[in-house]
């Protein structure tokens, strides 16, 4: 029979286990405290009572956290991200994602199936992206944090926080309570900030969802699993970024590779399809890979002829109005309408003329149509 003592030293919480051949028989959580040297002699103080063994007794310690080097009766200590990794591959062998929302930061691990981390990502400090974030909105709004979550469920109008820090997101906390904003609001926006966070951090690692019910086996004592329908896996809701193809028209399909529904049996993911629908254009009107636009032309430019700006999808550009031009003429320019699809050509930009009739006429312009319309008669 071996003894195992492991001692977690964190900057809010200390924790501190006992295994007996690697199954755990006790466990104990204080406050890390301003002295964490102390928080570890205390914490292996009281796993060794509570068991009824002595220091000797102990085959090996590790150490790991914020403050593992404070641990001086350690034999050997670990980075907490190494650890979280081969801890979550005991109990869950078939994740390979890990998110750790920790009192400082948030880390995001990718683990193969060893429990060796493949890859990792912090968020930076006094960040949005950490528990402390929470814990310093709960107090603010003077609530137990136990009751965080359930206050954020019943928010009509989350807030949004305009800044990532912790110390300044107090700030604005305080101020928007002054202001009458609803605690569940405040508390809703808080976990939104830290949720946004946390996304911004999986988006750098790919995320894998095997069911947590039946860790992805896709049965429970022989029984197929309720929460997976027996396949292992759970599909998830995800923002994906995925560049459109320049040309792409309504309707047109979108094929994004190994982002669908994901395999029976731990195989490769399929396919996600998006479908495509156009947005319209305030200045622009499109029939097929043509684009169609009304530009205004003064009267006297239609009659006498001159130039006009003509928008287009990269700027605009200078066209000549040849004199006496119609109101509704249209205008051809070739290689500037939509690009089309798959090729390397465009369509056209066909300029439809809408001849502007001048207003608020002085005297002496009225009396000069006048005269136009005696020499030239309906």
């Amino acid at each position: 029979m071996s003894w195992f003592m492991g001692v977690d030293i964190g900057a809010a919480y200390s924790k501190g286990v006992i295994a007996r051949d690697f199954e755990l028989v006790a466990s104990y959580t204080i406050m890390s405290g301003a002295n964490h040297r102390t928080s570890a002699q205390a914490i292996r103080s009281e796993l060794i009572r509570e068991i009824g063994l002595t220091n000797k007794d102990m085959v090996k310690t590790a150490a790991t956290g914020y403050g593992a080097d404070t641990v001086s009766f350690a034999d050997h200590k670990a980075s907490d991200i190494v650890c979280t990794a081969r801890g979550i591959n005991n109990v869950f062998p078939q994740a390979r994602t890990v998110i750790d929302v920790a009192s400082q930061s948030t880390r995001v691990i990718r683990l193969n199936e060893s429990g060796i981390v493949t890859n990792f990502t912090v968020s930076e400090k006094c960040a949005a992206g950490s528990g402390r974030f929470i814990e310093v909105i709960a107090n603010v709004l003077r609530i137990d944090l136990a009751q965080f979550g359930l206050l954020a469920a019943r928010s009509q109008n989350p807030i949004t926080f305009g800044t990532g820090c912790a110390v300044f997101g107090e700030s604005e906390a305080i101020t928007r309570i002054s202001e009458g904003i609803p605690k569940e609001d405040i508390a809703a926006g808080a976990n939104r900030a830290l949720a946004n966070k946390i996304s911004s951090l999986v988006k750098r690692i790919k995320l894998e969802e095997p069911c947590a019910v039946c860790k992805g086996t896709g049965r429970i004592q022989n029984v197929s699993c309720a929460s997976c329908r027996g396949a292992g896996v759970v599909p998830s809701v995800k923002r994906l970024e995925v560049k459109i193809p320049a040309g792409v028209k309504e309707g047109s399909r979108v094929r994004v590779a190994g982002k669908g529904e994901p395999s029976y049996g731990g195989g490769a993911s399929g396919d996600l399809y998006l479908k495509i629908t156009v947005k319209s254009h305030s200045t622009f009107e499109r029939h097929g890979d043509n684009l169609h636009v009304n530009i205004p032309v003064p009267l006297a430019t239609a009659v006498l002829g001159g130039e006009v700006q003509v928008p287009t999808l990269k700027g605009k550009l200078a066209l000549k109005i040849p004199p006496e031009t119609q109101n509704g003429r249209i205008f051809r320019l070739t290689g500037q309408g939509m690009p089309n699809l798959g090729k390397s050509t465009k369509g056209d930009l066909l300029a439809k003329v809408n001849a502007v009739l001048p207003t608020k006429l002085s005297d002496k312009e009225k009396d000069l149509f006048r005269q136009l319309s005696e020499i030239r008669p309906a």
